[in-house]
């Protein structure tokens, strides 16, 4: 087996095409290039954002100039603000980003006046997390916050 979520070869079952059917919500840091001497720096997943390709860049989250914000703080309100409205099916990004953008997304919701105790009412059709854990820290840190924030409700 290859891992959770990751099906053979020889798999007959049909796929599931819900998940590219909205948009993927990346939580990666800016997509500014830096100059140092005769080259550029940059991070790579700030450097992928950049150079996803069409059609799949028109379902990619969040578009520019949200996406090269420095300040990860305002970058996620500003994420929580804009994005109420989309069809989100998927959120990637470093683990422990996932809890404190869906407390974002509720404080959004509720200073728009709406009614969600979990991120299931603002984005019924999110169905997967990727999420890869920062050093020393496991997904199961983060289990039980995540099942009140996005399924149960605070």
């Amino acid at each position: 087996m290859l891992g959770l979520g990751v099906r053979g070869c020889r798999d007959k079952r049909p796929l599931d095409r819900s998940l590219t059917s909205g948009y993927a919500l990346g939580l990666f840091p800016p997509a500014t290039l830096k100059p140092s001497g005769p080259v550029y720096i940059t991070n790579n997943p700030g450097l992928m954002q950049r150079h996803v390709p069409f059609p799949a860049n028109r379902l990619q989250l969040p578009q520019n100039p949200i996406r090269d914000m420095d300040n990860y703080d305002q970058k996620l309100d500003r994420i929580a603000e804009a994005y109420l409205d989309h069809d989100v099916r998927s959120v990637s990004g470093t683990t422990c980003w996932f809890p404190i953008l869906f407390e974002k997304v509720l404080a959004a919701a509720k200073a728009q006046g709406r009614r969600a105790g979990a991120v299931k009412d603002i984005w019924p059709n999110l169905r997967v997390l990727f999420g890869g854990a920062s050093v020393g820290t496991s997904i199961f840190t983060f289990i039980r916050s995540l099942n009140r924030l996005v399924i149960v409700g605070i």
